[in-house]
């Protein structure tokens, strides 16, 4: 949000026309979010002189003109941007700064009602009782309860070579990332929403499910968040702003909750705090582990970030990432090196590991490696004897669960 000084020029642009359903959507859904001081500028902007005149004015004649204060305007387009309904560009220029708003009609309410993001916040504001009856006033097309829909949408008509492409190479890169995420339910939600067939690259497409995956986002949810970073006028391959996408899943996050994946589990038996450790690494997602690691606060956006790279570009599984997290903070004193954790992730990557059992082994092997070589390290976690190299590659589970205990300790758990 940037705000406009009142002798900065603006115009206003209609993207889309109002209909009488809009507006009993923007009474019913949109007023108790934003306000009435909101909905009331949302409308003088809709109708503003600029946008019939195709002319320019100040946002001074704006506030003398609509009798708003700076500050109600400010606080106004605020809230119409975050939920949809406006959109800001500006231009630097001296003396005076140059804004365009961009006004969008609202969704349809049985659009509202159903979206991940509207209707819990919605549902928050007014309480159970009142979205309900909300609800039970929203219409809906009475059909036979034994009716199944078989209607053909855009996507999956003109898009079945796209989909079959990304999916085979996906399905054919060895090692490749599993994902838990529908690729052609992805394509039916943007299409739905405005972003129109065929306008991501298959590059695009595969990124976009890696990066819901990774920030455990729906297909709709992803679609909302493309939508606000997708670029028709840039080429094919540039259309995303996945700086912009990834703020927005990173912004999505809650720690309150764990959702297991589908990933590979570790082959554990135990029930010591060992283990047990190492089943949560298999079942809860970076962001989540590492936020239990800081007490349950939000880590910082650098870690996120660096969570995101290991995953996105590098190919390393969630299981493996939250042993390296583990590894990396006992060995690096409670700092999350960038750098140290790349260097090992690559390792873990060539080496073919998916569950935290495989990193965990990989990363004592490389630990006990360097003890070896080093004649003057002293061991922090062990003063046991080094483990004969023949006898790595095959001891017992027993065994394994001794080596991890010198390293990871149950007092660690």
């Amino acid at each position: 949000m940037v705000y406009a000084d009142s002798l900065d020029f603006y115009e206003v642009r209609r993207m889309g026309a109002l209909t009488g359903d809009n507006l009993k959507t923007l009474s019913r859904c949109y007023l108790p979010l934003i306000g009435v001081e909101a909905l009331g500028v949302y409308f003088a902007l809709y109708w503003d002189l600029t946008s019939a005149t195709n002319s320019v004015e100040t946002h001074q004649s704006f506030f003398r003109r609509t009798l708003v204060s700076s500050g109600v305007f400010e606080r106004s387009l605020s809230a119409l941007e975050a939920i949809g309904l406006v959109k800001t560009f500006r231009k630097k220029e001296k003396p005076a700064s140059y804004f365009v708003y961009c006004i969008y009609p609202p969704m349809d309410a049985p659009s509202f009602m159903a979206d991940p993001l509207t209707a819990p916040t919605l549902k928050g504001v007014i309480g159970d009782e009142a979205f309900a009856r909300l609800s039970a006033t929203i219409s809906k097309v009475d059909l036979p309860e034994d009716m199944e829909e078989e209607t053909t949408d855009f996507a999956s008509f003109f898009q079945n070579t796209i989909i079959s492409n990304a999916k085979a190479e996906k399905n054919g890169k060895k090692g490749a990332i599993p994902l838990t995420f529908s690729i052609e339910k992805f394509l039916k939600e943007c299409s739905a929403i405005g972003i129109p067939s065929g306008a991501l690259s298959e590059e695009e497409i595969d990124r976009c499910a890696k990066l819901a995956t990774f920030y455990d986002l729906d297909e709709s949810s992803l679609a909302s968040f493309c939508f606000d970073c997708f670029h028709p006028q840039k080429k094919m391959g540039q259309r995303i702003d996945f700086n912009a996408l990834s703020k927005k899943g990173e912004g999505s996050l809650r720690f309150s909750y764990m959702r297991k994946r589908n990933i590979v589990k570790s082959e554990v038996s135990s029930e010591n705090q060992l283990a047990k450790k190492i089943q949560l690494m298999d079942e809860v997602k970076p962001s989540v582990f590492l936020s239990m690691l800081q007490g349950g606060h939000r880590p910082p956006y650098a870690d996120l970030k660096l969570l995101e790279k290991l995953y996105i570009e590098i190919g390393l599984p969630n299981p493996c990432i939250n042993a390296l997290i583990d590894y990396v903070l006992t060995k690096n004193n409670n700092v999350l090196s960038a750098p140290y954790c790349e260097k090992i992730a690559g390792g873990l990557v060539r080496e073919g590991c998916q569950s935290a059992r495989d990193a965990m082994e990989y990363l004592l092997k490389v630990d006990r490696n360097k003890k070896e070589k080093s004649a003057t390290f002293a061991p922090k976690y062990s003063q046991k004897p080094a483990i004969n190299k023949e006898k790595v590659e095959e001891v017992s589970d027993e065994e394994i669960d001794s080596l991890l205990d010198d390293i990871y300790g149950e007092g660690n758990a």
